[in-house]
């Protein structure tokens, strides 16, 4: 039973928020987890705790932000606690919009909170044009610490604020608006701030943002705003002090290192009608979020929440060096660390080069780490084009980050397992192989390994596959192994094997790990097994999506409304059958929807 419950009557509250009804009272804060609209109505859709559903900051024109790393952990001691700078990245109103009328609504108990930024009046009033049809209110960001010319300054400006207010609820008169205010205020002004706002159409208010900004050593960005139970205080003062301005009446969702139901119990005496929860879901799968929302409300849940920070990751990172290069051609190369990881079969880890950015890497090796680099953008050509031996990669996920795929714990007679890899996705598939071999004891002949590439130039590791598996190859111009792709080898080869046996029983593991419209392609061959007398055991592919962080919080690798970094990449049958984007379209590090 929730603390919010009539104990005598037993009774589920109701929760009203500018005159909507919505579910429970909580939101996540806007800019972190539900970014994309699909995330967003997925956490709509699974979580009866999330009363008001908050999108990231909604600009006029699309943003890029800022370059990798944007979310990093403060010390090793302050597990908790982070520095974020993602710098306002957006798709722009407009394609935000294009996505909303392509979509399902949220449900209707759910308050669609859109937050909106701008650098004057004139942009706030076209997005909340833009956007009308869709928000049941407008949180107007006031409060952004890191982006030059957005948040802090326009809200330390004397009557500029409540200008913008004014502005945008003269176009849109029936939408609540909901200022988001900065913590760095002085005190002193947060009063006069607040009733100038709420004379000036303001329905209620979110506070607050994160702290600073503060400088950083990993950020590329130098600076950004501070999170977590260190901000805690000084939300709770701003809430009180808003609350006494405003008096009973104007509802304020209150935000800022809350980390467990005491701390909502405490926020909610300081005058928040609703809580937002951001920073403690670090590294939270979306089901682990939907618990600790649910904690987060129940009179026990302290410790309970508390136990599942301690199985966040951690993020400081660790100094590698680079001990071997092989060049597989000008644009692939394998490299290989001084250090050893502790990552299994498909999960991955971030890569850092300072002034360069941070990218994921799937190991192909844990001891020593070795990764594959395709140099496409401007970490991946440092990688692969000036790198050199003895030189130091910083390295974090050390112990694996995201899911990896399913390794049954012996093998018998029948079972089948087949891995499907081209380009860099061949590299974790090596270390799949090997732990197939070892944990199934299964013999050669029974793990099959097709690797694909354009041409011979981009096969590598054969000879290592062939320590553990069947190694079949296919090139598109034929100058290795089947003249084709390797999916249409893969095709073959399981026509024959099924129609020569047609009364064997065989159980399958299938295995995909590469570009996505190929894995696409290989699934459904695959998935032909099951009208012969042969069952599938496990059919997963590894879904690559623009990764941002690495632990869930940026919310830009999303895929059907998960996060690949915590819910995936590993991703098993029933979700690639169901996916409307598996093989048909992805995002960009904007967020912006793109065909394959």
């Amino acid at each position: 039973m929730t603390f919010w419950e009539n104990k005598k009557k037993r009774k589920m509250p109701t929760y009203t928020f500018c005159g909507k009804t919505v579910s429970g009272p909580f939101t996540i804060p806007s800019g972190i987890i539900t970014v994309t609209y699909d995330t967003a109505l997925h956490f709509a859709t699974s979580c009866p705790e999330l009363g008001i559903v908050t999108t990231k900051s909604i600009g006029p024109e699309v943003r890029n932000g800022n370059r990798e790393p944007v979310y990093a952990q403060v010390t090793k001691s302050t597990r908790d606690t982070f520095i974020n700078a993602v710098g306002l990245a957006g798709p722009g109103a407009k394609a935000y919009l294009s996505e909303l009328q392509n979509s399902p609504r949220l449900p209707s108990n759910k308050f669609f909170l859109i937050s909106v930024f701008g650098r004057n009046t004139e942009d706030f009033v076209e997005v909340a044009q833009t956007l009308a049809e869709y928000a049941d209110g407008y949180e107007l960001n006031f409060s952004c610490p890191h982006a030059e010319g957005h948040g802090l300054e326009l809200c330390s400006t004397p009557g500029l604020a409540a200008s913008i207010v004014a502005a945008v609820k003269a176009v849109v008169p029936h939408i609540p608006i909901i200022p988001k205010l900065s913590p760095n205020l002085a005190n002193g002004a947060i009063a006069e701030l607040v009733t100038s706002l709420r004379d000036a159409g303001a329905s209620g208010f979110t506070a607050i943002n994160t702290v600073g900004p503060i400088p950083s050593e990993v950020l590329s960005n130098a600076r950004g705003g501070l999170s977590g139970p260190t901000v805690f205080k000084r939300a709770c003062e701003v809430v009180s002090l808003m609350r006494s301005a405003l008096g009973p009446d104007v509802p304020i969702i209150g935000m800022g290192g809350v980390s467990s139901s005491e701390d909502v119990k405490a926020l909610m005496k300081c005058g928040a009608n609703f809580v937002g929860i951001g920073t403690t879901l670090t590294g939270l799968s979306t089901a682990s979020c939907r618990d600790a929302l649910r904690l987060m409300g129940s009179s026990g849940g302290i410790t309970a929440v508390k136990a599942m920070q301690l199985r966040a990751p951690d993020m400081l990172f660790e100094p590698m060096t680079v001990t071997k290069i092989t060049h597989v051609n000008p644009k692939l190369a394998i490299l290989q660390l001084s250090g050893d990881v502790c990552s299994r079969p498909g999960q991955f880890l971030m890569v850092w080069i300072p002034g360069f950015g941070e990218k994921p890497f799937a190991p192909s090796h844990t001891a020593p780490c070795t990764i594959v680099v395709r140099g496409i953008g401007i970490l991946t050509n440092q990688l692969v084009e000036k790198t050199a031996v003895g030189d130091t990669l910083q390295v974090r996920g050390i112990n694996g980050y995201g899911t990896s795929f399913t390794v049954p714990a012996a093998t018998r007679p029948g079972n089948t397992f087949i891995m499907v890899g081209g380009g860099t996705g061949i590299a974790p598939l090596l270390l799949l192989a090997k732990e197939l071999s070892e944990s199934t004891r299964a013999s050669r002949e029974d793990i099959h390994v097709y690797l694909g590439g354009r041409s011979q130039t981009e096969l590598y590791y054969e000879e290592e596959f062939g320590m553990y598996a069947t190694v079949h190859c296919a090139t598109d111009d034929g100058t290795a192994g089947f003249h084709g792709t390797v999916v249409a080898l893969l095709d073959h080869d399981l026509s024959v094997l099924t129609n020569n046996n047609p009364g064997e029983r065989r159980n399958y593991f299938f295995y995909n790990c590469g570009p996505e419209r190929m894995m696409a392609a290989a699934v459904k061959v695959q998935e032909k097994v099951e009208a012969s007398q042969s069952v599938i055991r496990v059919l997963e592919a590894s879904i690559e999506r623009y990764m941002k962080c690495g632990v869930g919080i940026c919310g830009v690798c999303s895929c059907d409304g998960l996060r690949m970094c915590v819910d995936g990449p590993i991703m098993g049958y029933e979700f690639l059958k169901a996916s409307a984007s598996f093989g048909k379209k992805h995002r960009t590090k904007t967020t912006e929807i793109i065909e394959w």
